[in-house]
């Protein structure tokens, strides 16, 4: 049996549409699917919504009090666990492109037995830049390369083996956030759970950027924690998608540039008080990609040495103006492309000077 995990907050305008074409594609490739949709309590009644949605598949309806997609994430493989359903498809609530191929290559994954499964879809140049700045590279140091090109798509693939592994975790309140997509691809590829990534269609969903600094110190939080502990002790069982990266260039990308400045103009007063004040009293304008690998060196050489929390909000202002340095640089996707690909290999080469890619030292909660 297979779930289909929505997990959605204030998503009322989208969650019909979304949920009718789920139902059309599972009828059409003949696989019966539990549609299950766990929601925050949102004020705009998306629950209510879905509970009317007339479909063919059964619907589950659950809720959580408290908000965070974390939250409905793990409320969701609880019931996937529960029930006993053999594979979970997670969709982000405000996806708008689902195609019928996503769900037979998760169903053909499901039938393999793959414990995680991760998408590799194009996206807009603009977007994506927690996981092309900050947890792409770091992971690809870390991994040796095996490692998903999109790590925190969202749009994961889970069996219950994996589903049941994570429900005995303990979750941090980063992880019940947005920090849930890094939490997971982590405990898969360094647990020696098998891992395979999947070629989709272009993903569009609502614009991120007013949540960009949120969804940074709540993946980069969760970071910190699993590296805190985790330990490359087994092989990693990852297989890529034989389709390649790629990025499409983005219409109106001069007003994306103006809103990553307006943001950054923000939210940068996050820098006080956090361990490296002293090294940096004064925030720099730009940061070229040699100066933003160095900046992560640092904050990966202290881990342990202060919380994952303390870590996070100290290296966000400095991914904000990396962010900016970086859409100000690119004129289409091909700049896009070669800018990430060359800061990745910068990247790779800096934190190259860490004695090991993963190892246990004391921990110190500062």
């Amino acid at each position: 049996m297979i779930a289909v995990g929505i997990a959605t907050f204030n998503e009322a305008e989208n969650l019909a549409a979304l949920v009718k074409k789920i139902d059309a594609y599972a009828i059409t490739i003949g696989e019966p699917v539990t549609i299950i949709n766990c929601d925050n309590s949102s004020p705009d009644g998306t629950a209510k919504i879905f509970q009317g949605i007339k479909t063919t598949n059964p619907k589950i309806s659950l809720s959580t009090s408290q908000t965070g997609k974390g939250r409905n994430v793990r409320t969701i493989l609880e019931c996937v666990v529960k029930l006993g359903f053999t594979y979970c498809m997670l969709i982000d609530g405000d996806v708008t492109s689902l195609e019928r191929s996503w769900l037979e290559s998760h169903v053909a994954a499901a039938k393999l037995n793959i414990d995680f499964v991760v998408p590799n879809y194009s996206r807009y140049m603009h977007e994506g830049n927690t996981t092309n700045h900050l947890l792409y590279p770091l992971l690809f140091y870390l991994t040796a390369g095996n490692v998903p090109r999109q790590p925190i798509a969202g749009d994961f693939g889970i069996a219950r083996a994996f589903a049941l592994y994570l429900c005995s975790l303990p979750w941090s309140g980063a992880t019940l956030r947005y920090g849930v997509d890094v939490f997971m691809t982590m405990q898969a590829l360094f647990g020696s759970f098998t891992v395979q990534e999947i070629a989709l269609p272009k993903k569009i969903h609502k614009p991120s950027f007013e949540k960009m600094i949120g969804i940074a110190t709540d993946e980069m939080e969760s970071y910190y924690q699993a590296r805190a502990v985790l330990q490359s002790t087994q092989p990693i069982r990852f297989t890529p998608s034989t389709t390649d990266w790629t990025l499409l260039d983005s219409p109106g990308i001069d007003d994306y540039k103006l809103q990553a400045r307006r943001t950054e103009a923000k939210e940068l007063q996050i820098i006080s008080g956090t361990p490296f004040s002293d090294q940096y009293p004064k925030l720099p304008e730009k940061l070229s990609a040699t100066e933003w690998a160095d900046i992560l060196l640092l904050h990966e050489q202290h881990v342990g040495d202060y919380s994952a929390n303390m870590l996070a909000r100290s290296i966000c202002p400095f991914y904000l103006i990396r962010v900016v340095t970086y859409l100000e640089s690119i004129r289409n996707a091909a700049d896009a492309v070669s800018s990430i690909n060359d800061q990745t290999a910068i990247i790779k080469k800096t934190l190259g000077s860490l004695r090991h890619p993963l190892h246990q030292r004391p921990r110190i909660s500062k």
